[in-house]
């Protein structure tokens, strides 16, 4: 990994470009690319540069929406790093906030059955989160995320 923010800032949003456009190029080193820009959410890293990790994040979010259950390996490590942004919003940029806030719900729209166990830590303020995003696709993909979380939550009938 390259030792310069911008450097690494530009590889992440090609990263969540490459996966937007040709996610079949990108899974000979998926969990190379995963693992690397998860490191990127890491509080000690988030305060070295911002822009790092909001790209980092973003791709991360769009890998899961086309990679879907590939990115499972990876979810709780992902989710252990977004938790605490969301947590802490006003020490934080607003768009790293809001691009934590997309991830996690793309997460756990892909990989309900990995998040939803532990949503009673980061429920209130995930959705404090999302109710600040303006709505576009990618809030839609986070909703789809807090609805398949809650289905899984939901008792059975008998």
């Amino acid at each position: 990994m390259d030792d310069a923010s911008d450097i690494r800032q530009s590889a992440f949003a090609l990263l969540g470009d490459l996966a937007r456009t040709c996610p079949v190029h990108l899974h000979p080193r998926l969990s190379e690319f995963l693992d690397v820009a998860a490191k990127q959410l890491n509080t000690a890293k988030l305060m070295e540069s911002i822009s790092v990790a909001n790209n980092a994040c973003w791709a991360i979010g769009e890998l899961a929406v086309k990679v879907r259950q590939e990115i499972s390996p990876i979810v709780m490590t992902v989710i252990s790093y977004l938790v605490p942004i969301l947590q802490h919003p006003q020490e934080l940029n607003k768009s790293l906030v809001e691009n934590s806030a997309i991830t996690l719900g793309r997460l756990a729209w892909v990989c309900p059955e990995v998040i939803s166990p532990h949503m009673e830590h980061f429920m209130q303020a995930w959705c404090i989160a999302l109710s600040t995003i303006h709505d576009d696709i990618e809030k839609e993909d986070a909703f789809r995320g807090l609805c398949a979380m809650v289905c899984l939550r939901l008792p059975t009938k008998p």
